[in-house]
């Protein structure tokens, strides 16, 4: 009898064993059990041959935006320590939205006045416009040896499991970015290097984002900037000691780092004011695409361009596609804002 696994055990499982199997379902089976799955492994391993839904679906539009499985929950919640989105929604920082419908977005809010007796009640103005939740797609491929997904280790699949998140993680983080930072964004130059500067410029996105009602802030850090604060040394001590390389806090609230920010940049985003919706994921696989091997590709069926591809049935290997579904909506003009060229502790320019 198979034994109960965690569900992210699950879902890794069920994935290798869609690599390993290919398009023969039974074979796929059979290399799980091997591994003693559970049944909730084989189950996803069985829905994965259901055709896939579209937003255009109504059949299948319902799954995409019900809550997702509990092998779909687990893999995303592992995301929270690579996934900024992901890590703000596992702490309900984030407001839910629905997929694909129109949402109010307010750019000047309801104020409230001191009446004195007698006196006429001033009149506020809700200035609101109207945004379109787009169900977005964050989407990863990973492409093995068909013998080494076969033959992989317990290190290996440690590797396959990370990479695999790694991957989807960074599609989110990216999609997310595109979407809520654009010109009207806020932002600010690095004013220095040194302790006041930083403070400086801390206190440039703070006074920046909106602190108002149930206020939820989170600085997003990329890799250098983080590196950068963790070690930003004066008068004989850490200017943020409770920041590492890998996160922690700043000004009391939660600092996150990614790799889908410039990395000498800092964000400072208001959850109460970012709508987002987390959905399903996906995993596919073939042996028989054609796949183009870079890590920026160009290719596009809107504007088809020459590319050079690789052929995995010639090359005996099998792609694996990672497909989360979600939307995220800047819900507030500031409701995040963005420092660049930060430096701080380096050599005075």
């Amino acid at each position: 009898m198979p034994m109960e696994t965690p569900p992210l055990t699950d879902f890794y499982l069920a994935a290798r064993a869609k690599l390993v199997g290919r398009d023969q379902p039974g074979e796929a089976v059979n290399f799980a059990k091997s591994y003693r799955a559970s049944d909730r492994a084989l189950a996803l391993i069985s829905k994965a041959t259901v055709t896939a839904a579209t937003t255009d679906d109504a059949a299948g539009s319902g799954n995409l935006s019900g809550a997702p499985s509990s092998t779909s929950r687990a893999f995303l919640a592992s995301l929270q320590n690579r996934s900024f989105l992901m890590r703000m929604a596992e702490d309900r920082a984030l407001r839910p939205i629905p997929n694909n419908t129109q949402i109010a977005i307010s750019s000047v809010g309801f104020a409230g006045f001191d009446v004195s007796e007698g006196r006429a009640v001033p009149v506020s103005k809700l200035q609101i416009g109207k945004e379109e939740t787009e169900l977005r797609k964050a989407m990863a491929l990973i492409v093995a040896s068909n013998e080494l997904a076969r033959a992989m280790s317990s290190e290996g699949q440690a590797l396959f499991n990370r990479e695999l998140a790694a991957a989807v993680a960074d599609a989110i983080d990216g999609s997310t970015v595109a979407e809520l930072v654009d010109s009207g964004t806020p932002s600010f130059v690095s004013s220095g290097n040194d302790a006041t500067s930083a403070a400086a410029d801390l206190r440039a996105l703070v006074m920046s984002v909106s602190n108002e009602g149930d206020s939820k802030p989170y600085f997003i850090f990329g890799t250098t900037a983080a590196k950068a604060a963790a070690t930003l040394y004066e008068a004989g001590q850490f200017v943020f000691p409770a920041m590492s390389s890998r996160g922690g806090e700043v000004l009391n609230a939660p600092a996150l780092v990614s790799s889908s920010i410039a990395a000498d940049s800092v964000m400072l985003i208001d959850g109460n004011g970012i709508g987002a919706t987390i959905g399903e994921v996906e995993i596919d696989f073939s042996e028989a695409a054609a796949i183009e091997m870079v890590d920026s590709t160009s290719g596009s069926s809107v504007n088809p361009t020459a590319v050079q591809l690789v052929s995995m049935f010639q090359n005996h290997s099998t792609c694996l596609r990672a497909v989360a579904y979600f939307n995220v909506k800047r819900l507030r003009d500031d409701a995040l804002a963005v420092l660049t060229d930060v430096a701080w502790g380096g050599p005075a320019s």
